[in-house]
Formats: C-alpha cells, sequence, structure tokens
C-alpha cells in the first residue's frame, strides 16, 4: 500500500519513485495507492497537524477538496495516476486491485482512468492546482 499520498508532500516524482524503488527492493510484485481521503474526526487532526507543519498549504487544502469535502478531486486522482503509473511499470510492478470478496490485494492490469483532467505532455498539474512544491524547501 502506497497511502495515503499527500498532496503537495509526497506526489513528486523524486518522492513516488524513491517509495516504490523501496517497495520493489522489500519484495513487492503490486501496489495500490491513493490520495489522501480525510472523513469524521481524522479530518480536524490533520487539518490541525497541516496549519502547524505546513501552514502555506492550508489555503491549497481548503480550496482542492479538504474544506468541503472528504476526498481529493476526480482531476488531482487522474493527474496522480497519470504521474505514478509509469513509475509503478519502471520499477516492474503491477497495480494491485482489491478483492470485492476479501479485500485483499489481487494483481492486475492498471485500471484506465475515469473521466477527469489529465496532465499535459511534461505531467504537470493541471493549472486548477498550481505547482507542487519541492519537499526540501517545505522543511
Amino acid at each position: 500500500f502506497l497511502m495515503p499520498i499527500l498532496p503537495y508532500l509526497t506526489d513528486t516524482r523524486a518522492h513516488l519513485d524513491e517509495a516504490l524503488r523501496q517497495a520493489k527492493a522489500a519484495g513487492a510484485t503490486s501496489v495500490l495507492y491513493t490520495a489522501l481521503h480525510l472523513r469524521g474526526g481524522v479530518k480536524p487532526w490533520f487539518m490541525q497537524w497541516l496549519e502547524h507543519s505546513h501552514p502555506e498549504l492550508v489555503p491549497k487544502y481548503r480550496s482542492m477538496y479538504y474544506g468541503n469535502n472528504a476526498y481529493a478531486p476526480k482531476a488531482y486522482r487522474a493527474w496522480l495516476s497519470q504521474r505514478i503509473r509509469p513509475l509503478i511499470r519502471a520499477h516492474g510492478l503491477e497495480r494491485g486491485r482489491e478483492d470485492p470478496v476479501t479485500g485483499g490485494i489481487r494483481s492486475g492490469a492498471v485500471a484506465a482512468i475515469g473521466p477527469g483532467a489529465t496532465p499535459d505532455a511534461a505531467g504537470e498539474l493541471p493549472p486548477s492546482f498550481g505547482t507542487p512544491p519541492d519537499p526540501a524547501a517545505l522543511f
């Protein structure tokens, strides 16, 4: 599981590439991933942490989705899929799928991206998301 992927914090190519490298080195053959989602009592706790640790990102998170929704917007999820799928393949991994009966992981082909925005030819975020900051600059 490569979860949760934090927008503007752990969604850079470098971070995802390293996480997948480590997963492969540990023996993984497939990977499940998803962007951060916040439900119930977790949302206030996370937003408090974000305000303390990365106050510059609070407006981005609120405008993206965490202010009104528990899930990342479809456009962001599509962008993340476009970013991570080539990295998954480059590391010789498959995108895992949850078995609907057991909840366990099944290997399988990479699923098609659903409706929503896709990244530009350079793989950058759609303009509505802005450019993620360099993680090294955040600390």
